[in-house]
């Protein structure tokens, strides 16, 4: 996930990064809220949500929160969100709907299927020659 957020051409400053046992209500209304709706900083094409390990969402409130902030008519602009889980068959499926999903493999499915989805993002922001 790291590694696609660097390609993406983000720094550090764009990068907010939460392990999804540890998110709050107060967190996911803060950052889509107000945090998201500012442009993103120094320079950076994009602001990124980098949530770990997904399955491990605690809280049912915290899950119908995010579910709702991610919905395309709540979406920032100028926002991507990147999820990681071990274990997407115990996600609540409106939630794994909000998502596009890439298996992660050792080959280079992952990345082939990465570019398909990114190429027309970067190309937006000219830092890949389309």
């Amino acid at each position: 996930a790291k590694a696609l957020i660097h390609d993406l051409g983000v720094s550090e400053f764009g990068v907010m990064e939460y392990s999804a046992a540890k998110l709050r209500i107060e967190d996911v209304e803060r950052l889509f809220g107000q945090t998201f709706r500012m442009r993103p900083m120094m320079g950076n094409p994009w602001n990124i949500l980098l949530v770990e390990e997904l399955e491990l969402i605690v809280s049912k409130n915290v899950n119908s929160t995010l579910k709702d902030e991610l919905s395309e008519q709540n979406m920032p602009e100028r926002l991507i969100v990147v999820a990681t889980s071990n274990d997407v068959s115990s996600l609540d499926e409106a939630l794994l709907q909000r998502f596009e999903i890439f298996p992660f493999s050792a080959g280079p499915t992952f990345a082939e299927a990465c570019q398909e989805v990114f190429a027309p993002l970067c190309c937006e922001c000219s830092f890949i020659k389309c």
